[in-house]
């Protein structure tokens, strides 16, 4: 099955008994008693010293041979012979059973995001893939590389419409658009070449989400073939032609601009010496924070870009979307663009792209930075424009207050290491712009899918990620209560994160465009809302309430971040300006495909 065509095709489909048990087969207890009390084990075979194990050990088996050391999840009767093979298996990873399956599955992506790892998910099938599918959705808008292991009903009757317990008819048409590759496996040998398949895919060219769904009595089932080697993911080799047009295009451009995305992450260094040596501006937005630290010279926020935007002959979109450039500020026949991008689809989504490599940045960039090495580049320094959008920028975020100030404190509490999980909240989306990153992975926001309520989990599979670094997630009251319940999960396994609750006791983004945009409509945004800092507590959370502003949060973040589990900090909001005048984009320029 080739990468650009990832269908529902991947499943055996050799005849098997199926292995009952009570609520789902509908078998009398008597023999549901014999099947849980006959556990199978792995074992040799005297006949020909082949090894068996079922199915679950083959998934666990092959999980362990794939790195994996960490798995999120939440059990359920689909997923039995999983975690008994986990159990039988001598616990070789670490599993963090969630609350929820909301949670579980932000926190593998939270996981991913933070280390670059597969991070890998279990649910139970219908309500348990449902529950997830928010989750899904946003570490597919965020090319996370996430695997999903779901359970199923008995292989003999799926997508037979019977009425089995978590029966959903065609249930990987759900999951369809946010993954890439999905299968479904319907022998135990299977289980383990599906697994090294699709983490092979979601490492091939951008990482995406994989899904693989295993019926119960294959996971009961036994197997001489326990686990599959893992597959180097095949990548996109750049095509010499293109990256020297890719050069040529860039050489003589006078005002060039580099966007970077999450394609851009890994290759920091390879962004810094391209900008200085085209001497182009660099905008990162979301994703992208980061690849240059903010303090550079050439480092620029999108609201202080699209000043320059009006000017720029070529943009070199490095892992990004391009979505704002295109879309919202406009193009013209003056702008050239070149794409370097492992998504052969991405450039041509909104226009013709006029150089497309379709490789990694780290593949390509020093190609082009090699054949640069020895050309004349036509573009001048253009350090004093890039500063003088900087300082308006500055201007306007400065009324932004005490957005902004909080923001600082958040940044000098938790230093440079700190990680940033920002939810959709007023601070929250000031700090997509205004908020210092030094480098990248340490600030996440849901892209697109703009999922509310993600961030305290998220948070919790970053920390599980990399436990030395400061972890915070920056929430507002209505987004908290989202997923707040993931407080039992962090504090039953020690996770230190700090979350920072801005308490206004609404939904405040959505009032304010009901106040500003619709004549003052306000209705069905006020909340009631707990004493968070008592329900934290309630928990066994640390929490404390901070009156004292922008200076008494730093140092209450500073204060808790070497304490044991987490810590919840409560701060009360008032009304605070609009940011969206500052973040809002518009077009400056003529028509899209103009």
């Amino acid at each position: 099955m080739t990468a650009a065509k990832r269908r529902f095709d991947v499943m055996c489909t050799s005849p098997l008994p199926t292995f009952g048990y009570d609520l789902i087969s509908g078998l009398p207890q008597s023999v549901f008693e014999v099947a849980v009390k006959t556990p199978h084990s792995c074992k040799t075979l005297a006949m020909d010293h082949a090894e068996t194990c079922t199915g679950g050990q083959a998934a666990v088996r092959s999980l362990v041979a794939h790195g994996v050391t960490d798995l999120f999840g939440v059990p359920g009767v689909q997923l039995d012979w999983f975690y008994n093979a986990i159990h039988d298996e001598g616990q070789p990873f670490t599993v963090y059973t969630a609350r929820h399956e909301q949670g579980a599955a932000y926190m593998a992506v939270g996981y991913a995001m933070a280390s670059g790892r597969l991070g890998v998910l279990d649910v139970v099938p219908g309500p348990g893939i449902l529950n997830a599918s928010a989750a899904l959705a946003t570490g597919h808008a965020l090319n996370v590389p996430l695997l999903v292991i779901s359970g199923q009903i008995p292989s003999a009757y799926i997508d037979a419409g019977h009425g089995h317990l978590h029966e959903i008819v065609d249930q990987p048409s759900l999951v369809a658009p946010f993954t890439r590759w999905r299968g479904r496996a319907l022998s135990p040998d299977q289980v383990s070449p599906l697994l090294a398949e699709a983490i092979t895919d979601v490492f091939t060219g951008d990482p995406r989400v994989a899904y693989l769904e295993i019926p119960p009595d294959v996971l009961k089932g036994l197997t001489e073939s326990p686990t599959t080697s893992p597959v180097e993911p095949p990548q996109p080799v750049p095509d010499a032609d293109s990256v020297a047009r890719a050069v040529d295009t860039l050489a003589n451009a006078s005002n060039p601009m580099i966007v970077v995305g999450g394609g851009a992450r890994d290759v920091p260094e390879l962004v810094r010496q391209l900008a200085e040596q085209l001497h182009a501006p660099v905008v990162m937005h979301r994703n992208g924070r980061g690849v240059l630290p903010s303090s550079h010279p050439l480092a620029v926020t999108v609201p202080a870009a699209r000043a320059l935007w009006p000017d720029v002959d070529v943009v070199l979109a490095i892992g990004s979307r391009l979505q704002i450039q295109l879309s919202e500020w406009g193009i013209d026949d003056d702008l050239s663009q070149v794409w370097v991008n492992t998504d052969p689809e991405a450039p041509h989504r909104m226009g013709t792209p006029d150089v497309s490599v379709v490789a990694r940045a780290e593949e390509v960039l020093p190609l082009i930075l090699d054949g640069l090495s020895d050309r004349d580049v036509a573009a001048q320094d253009a350090a004093s424009q890039v500063l003088a959008a900087r300082i308006e920028d500055q201007k306007a975020t400065s009324a932004l207050e005490p957005q902004l100030s909080y923001l600082n404190a958040i940044r000098r509490g938790i230093g440079a290491d700190g990680v940033l999980v920002s939810d959709l909240t007023q601070v929250g989306y000031v700090s997509r712009s205004a908020y210092d990153v030094h480098r990248p992975r340490t600030y996440f926001y849901a892209s697109y899918m703009g999922t509310l309520g993600w961030a305290f989990p998220t948070a919790l599979g970053a920390k599980v990620a990399v436990p030395d670094s400061p972890v915070v997630a920056l929430v507002g009251d209505g987004g908290f209560l989202f997923t707040a319940n993931e407080l039992a999960t962090a504090v039953h396994y020690g996770i230190s994160t700090i979350t920072i609750v801005f308490d206004d006791s609404r939904f405040g983004n959505v009032q304010i465009m009901q106040k500003d945009n619709y004549g003052g409509r306000v209705h069905a945004t006020d909340l009631t809302n707990p004493d968070f800092v008592a329900f934290a507590q309630s928990f066994g959370a640390h929490a404390e309430r901070v009156d004292g502003g922008p200076d008494a949060l730093a140092d209450r973040i500073e204060a808790n971040l070497d304490r044991e589990g987490p810590t919840v900090l409560v701060v009360p909001q008032g009304e605070w300006p609009n940011p969206w005048s500052y973040l809002m984009n518009r077009r400056i320029r003529g028509g899209l495909g103009e």
